[in-house]
């Protein structure tokens, strides 16, 4: 037992090179589709960066760029499966192949249950849920199609989920549910792709200092007639910052997962937990 204990704490150290791998990250503009891909750009991937918003592709790409790393931006709806598509032909034609899906986009409505519109609901569900699952559907067709590379994968997909999937929360609870959605799509993905050589997975990261981050404080506060500039507000900023890993160690985790060994990965949802020294 002690034997297959070691034997697995060695795989999960293990990381395989990125290098040379066509990636696409979607919310690559922002937050942590953008640090994730310019990590991966920097271990040598070839990074394509999509977001919805045109300044946020520029910026992603002119970073990458600055760097001396092969960077590629794509303006896209994740909400949209034809733009997608467009996307992924994208990658493939610049290319020849597409490595690594990472699905990042994502947005957050902090609204009282009572008050969550239609409109509202949709437009969540249509970016998070269709998004991640066409997402991961129609990178599969391209790998399936493809075929194995060098590393004897057809491809890896790499979804973003949260850890509002598994709480209750009377202001997110559309929000809570497409990401228990992107858990049960992970898993049954996972299971059925396997046998053709696509790894898929998930990162469930904690508090990740981002745009949408600073948008949960401000609505909350909004919400429940909080100052964003008192006390309240400023302890739960310190909480966030003072026992969440920065930025740059939740990208170092999704890149990771980018490039782990299979068995290790695959059907999994990776967390990224707060230390807690600062209690």
């Amino acid at each position: 037992m002690e034997e297959l204990f070691a034997a697995a704490s060695d795989a999960a150290q293990t990381e395989l090179s990125v290098a040379g791998k066509a990636v696409l990250v979607t919310g690559g503009g922002a937050g942590l589709g953008r640090a994730a891909g310019l990590l991966l750009a920097e271990r040598g991937a070839r990074v394509a960066f999509a977001d919805v918003r045109p300044e946020r592709v520029d910026g992603a790409v002119a970073a990458a760029r600055a760097a001396s790393r092969d960077a590629l931006g794509i303006v896209a709806d994740v909400a949209d499966p034809t733009q997608l598509e467009r996307a992924i032909a994208s990658v493939v034609a610049a290319h020849g192949r597409l490595d690594v899906m990472v699905n990042a986009a994502g947005v957050i409505h902090v609204v009282p249950f009572l008050e969550v519109s239609p409109e509202e609901y949709r437009r969540l569900m249509a970016v998070n849920v269709d998004g991640t699952f066409f997402g991961t559907q129609l990178a599969a067709r391209q790998m399936v199609a493809q075929g194995p590379g060098p590393d004897g994968l057809a491809g890896r997909i790499v979804n973003v989920t949260s850890p509002s999937a598994e709480s209750n929360s009377d202001n997110q609870t559309a929000y809570a549910m497409s990401k228990a959605a992107v858990n049960r799509l992970t898993g049954g993905a996972a299971a059925a792709l396997y046998r053709h050589r696509v790894v898929v997975a998930a990162l469930k990261p904690y508090g990740v200092p981002s745009p949408m981050l600073r948008g949960i404080f401000e609505r909350r506060a909004e919400a429940q007639g909080v100052d964003p500039l008192g006390p309240a507000t400023a302890r739960a900023r310190h909480l966030v910052h003072g026992r969440f890993e920065p930025l740059e160690v939740h990208a170092a985790v999704l890149a990771w997962v980018c490039a782990a060994p299979p068995e290790v990965v695959n059907g999994r949802v990776v967390t990224t937990v707060p230390h807690v020294e600062s209690l």
